[in-house]
């Protein structure tokens, strides 16, 4: 908002406008002293349950090693008590005002099970910042993980903002037959340079020998009505 000319374009995942003691929810003031106590006691150590129990509120489907990882980065990062004073600082944030100055191009993604963040924040977000593009993960993860089905609608989202930032492709268009390509199981990596303009997009898409017409067909958007 100060420096409008230093920011091309914003990608903002699992964020919030209001933190959990401006949200007016007892239950959100509550939760947040819960996470403290966690943070406090078990912050970068991966053999305390404390930590254990933290990592699980984030990333509820990740296996021993990526919590172990998780310690390991925190550890990396900051200490236990830099990170509870980080903590308790972003509990008071406001920036509900401030969203509509926002003027570069910005994708939101929100997981809609994160129990780190509530999916509101990530709408909220979305509302008030002007011409924003808001991206629904169905996940429970506070960040998809890679095993999981919603990963290529987050890695696809991502890469199409980056991608049309350097003029290479439409949005739109990258972001959904990403998208589609991961709901049907494929690799969008086996169609080269996908999306990088409707006319090569579709070339590109119906030569694919390894799609179906089906698969085709959701990939390049067409529904019933529309004549191939």
């Amino acid at each position: 908002v100060r420096h409008p000319e230093r920011v091309r374009k914003l990608v903002l995942n699992g964020g919030m406008a209001l933190g959990s003691n401006k949200r007016g929810s007892a239950r959100d003031r509550e939760t947040a002293q819960a996470y403290l106590t966690l943070m406090r006691h078990g912050w970068g150590d991966e053999h305390s349950a404390f930590l254990r129990t933290f990592g699980m509120l984030y990333f509820p489907s990740a296996s021993a090693d990526e919590l172990r990882a998780l310690a390991q980065l925190q550890r990396m990062a900051m200490s236990a008590d830099a990170a509870v004073r980080l903590r308790m600082v972003t509990a008071d944030l406001d920036v509900v005002d401030l969203l509509p100055r926002v003027a570069a191009p910005t994708l939101v993604l929100h997981s809609r099970h994160d129990n780190a963040v509530p999916f509101e924040e990530g709408q909220r977000l979305a509302a008030l910042i002007p011409n924003a593009r808001f991206v629904a993960l169905e996940s429970e993860n506070h960040v998809p993980l890679p095993d999981e089905p919603a990963w290529p609608a987050f890695v696809g989202a991502i890469e199409g903002a980056a991608i049309e930032l350097a003029g290479q492709a439409p949005y739109d268009e990258l972001l959904t037959a990403r998208a589609a390509a991961g709901a049907l199981g494929v690799d969008p990596d086996r169609i080269p340079a996908l999306g990088e303009d409707r006319e090569t997009l579709w070339e590109q898409v119906t030569a694919a020998d390894f799609l179906s017409p089906e698969e085709k067909r959701a990939l390049l958007g067409i529904t019933d009505g529309d004549k191939a």
